[in-house]
């Protein structure tokens, strides 16, 4: 009974381990894709797992945003950087112009046509890494962190010029991890290679 017990320990443990390793990279079946923001005048490097589906537009989560080294800017609060970065990639014509670009004319409103899936990480943390042999800053979700995924809608405005998308939220389910309890401005940014951060909450997540 006692191997028995022990042999479930180590599975559950396993199965811990993979998915946590899963989430840190692209999972089975995404595609990881490097796409370059520029976000309150700074720009960076946003590493992005996503997924073309059959009866969506598409899905997506952030697994690394880069600072990219020599600047002279000054980035954003990690809290108001968080909300612009999924402002631009929580978007319909974000997944059709650099991930899904095949996908069908959006239907005009308020015929809703097309579907986008979005994981919102709700725990985050900084990385100082070095980039090209420059030192900088990448932003990432925790490891096993909680996540929103939400499910929204789209239509064009029709007319507009330029064009005009309407977003329609259809759901929004939370995605229970491990829970960090550091506010946002606790965050303490690292002095040294390699060094992470404390793990801090994003308070705007849609779900609550």
């Amino acid at each position: 009974m006692k191997r028995i017990f022990l042999s479930f320990l180590v599975t559950f443990a396993l199965m811990i381990m993979t998915n946590v390793e899963s989430m840190a990279q692209c999972q089975s079946g995404y595609t990881n894709k490097k796409v370059q923001l520029t976000i309150a005048g700074c720009n960076y490097e946003v590493e992005i797992c996503y997924q073309c589906g059959v009866h969506n537009a598409g899905e997506v989560y952030i697994i690394g945003v880069t600072l990219l080294p020599n600047q002279s800017c000054t980035a954003l609060p990690l809290n108001d950087f968080i909300d612009q970065l999924y402002n631009i990639v929580n978007t319909y014509q974000f997944i059709y112009l650099n991930l899904c670009t095949s996908l069908p004319q959006l239907a005009p409103c308020p015929y809703q046509s097309e579907q986008v899936i979005t994981y919102i990480a709700k725990c985050w943390e900084v990385e100082l890494i070095e980039y090209f042999s420059d030192t900088t800053y990448v932003y990432k979700p925790c490891d096993d962190t909680p996540y929103c995924k939400e499910v929204s809608s789209w239509c064009y405005v029709f007319p507009s010029n330029p064009v005009q998308y309407q977003k329609t939220i259809v759901s929004r389910t939370y995605i229970n991890g491990t829970e960090c309890s550091d506010e946002w401005w606790e965050l303490v940014l690292p002095t040294q290679l390699n060094q992470v951060s404390n793990c801090v909450i994003y308070p705007n997540i849609p779900c609550q």
